[in-house]
């Protein structure tokens, strides 16, 4: 796997465009005469990313097994989140350190 990453990366950085056109074409079926998107396209392809990972977090909540759900119950209530955006993160919160 890791000798071809480095040939395909070894080709990039050889032949630029070039090669991702030909990589583009190789793995996606897909050689479009410009890579470049409009602002209209890049903000159609983030609406459907969006869809596709909401579908994903949702399949993911859907599948806890009843044990999860267990173990999720027992422990609500011992710790009472922070209002705080990235309270915890940074080390400000004198509640739970």
């Amino acid at each position: 796997m890791r000798e071809t990453v480095e040939a395909i990366l070894g080709d990039i950085e050889a032949r630029k465009d070039a090669a991702v056109r030909d990589l583009s074409q190789k793995f996606d079926n897909w050689s479009p005469a410009s890579f470049k998107l409009a602002p209209a396209e890049i903000e159609r392809a983030i609406g459907e990313l969006k869809k596709r990972n909401g579908a994903d977090n949702r399949q993911g909540r859907d599948s806890h097994t009843p044990a999860a759900a267990v173990m999720l119950a027992d422990t609500r209530g011992l710790v009472k989140p922070c209002r705080k955006r990235n309270h915890h993160q940074t080390g400000q919160c004198r509640r739970h350190g």
